[in-house]
């Protein structure tokens, strides 16, 4: 490992089958090292089941072909910047190679806008960003405990005869984050009055707690940043039931939560706030 820090120029890849749609899958990340002349590449190509889930009407086959066509690309222009670091130390230059190697093309694969980091470990960096670009991002897209909470909240709504009220949504945040709101209340002018969010916390590993949780703590904070956030939103928290031995933790999750203006938080066994949410 090295002692110094190392600037790191990194773009995410993005899956886009359906440009009309303007929908996308992060799959893959790409990452530049000016000062050291390289380029490190890491792509989704055989864990296929959250894109073809995100996207159904895609064959997996296609996907994967596409896929491995896509990586021997870059792989190349890696294996040749390992073999020859390009323009030695003019990072000028590498910077302007970097610019246009990620230049956006009307193609399935695309990459997001670049940012920039600092690492001590360039040769680990990228698996860094995958976690936390493509993994991560796997893992916190609706869960199967989220699912039943979305289900129980729409018979809920239906109950008081108020699901037509809401539709499902989803908010851009910018730089390829967005959030996925299933409930969401608009006015005649899509002004955004109220929403509901379930977010299931009741897992036995800790890290899997504040990760989960704590990305969304970020999208709320963000959202509440740009002026984003509708006038009302109930956060809905799944897991919190007395033999949970990570309760501390999911108290500590949903405290940070309510602290961003605009937001409110119950527990899953809290139906009366839900009713009172709503009418």
């Amino acid at each position: 490992m090295t002692t110094d820090r190392t600037i790191c120029r990194y773009t995410t890849v993005r899956f886009l089958p359906y440009h009309d749609k303007d929908e996308f899958v992060n799959v893959g990340v790409l990452a530049a090292f000016p000062m050291l002349g390289t380029i490190d590449f890491k792509l989704e190509i055989n864990h296929t089941k959250r894109i073809t889930d995100f996207f159904p009407g895609f064959p997996k086959s296609d996907y994967k072909r596409l896929a491995r066509k896509f990586y021997e690309t870059f792989d190349k222009i890696r294996s040749g910047c390992i073999e020859t670091p390009l323009f030695g130390t003019d990072e000028a230059a590498f910077n302007s190679f970097f610019e246009l190697l990620t230049k956006q093309h009307d193609e399935l694969f695309q990459f997001s806008r670049s940012r920039t980091c600092f690492t001590n470990n360039p040769k680990a960096e990228t698996d860094n960003l995958f976690v936390r670009f493509v993994q991560q991002t796997a893992a916190s897209r609706a869960p199967a405990h989220e699912k039943e909470m979305v289900t129980r909240i729409r018979k809920q709504l239906k109950d008081l005869t108020a699901v037509d009220d809401y539709v499902d949504f989803v908010l851009d945040l910018g730089s390829g984050m967005n959030m996925k709101i299933p409930f969401m209340k608009m006015d005649e002018e899509n002004h955004l009055l109220k929403a509901i969010r379930p977010l299931y916390l009741g897992y036995g590993d800790v890290n899997r707690i504040t990760d989960h949780g704590g990305g969304w703590l970020l999208r709320l904070d963000k959202a509440r940043e740009q002026g984003i956030l509708p006038d009302r939103t109930l956060i809905v928290v799944g897991g919190m039931e007395e033999q949970n031995p990570n309760k501390s933790a999911i108290i500590d999750i949903m405290g940070h939560i309510r602290k961003i203006d605009k937001i409110e938080v119950t527990a899953k066994s809290d139906i009366e706030m839900i009713e009172d949410f709503v009418s």
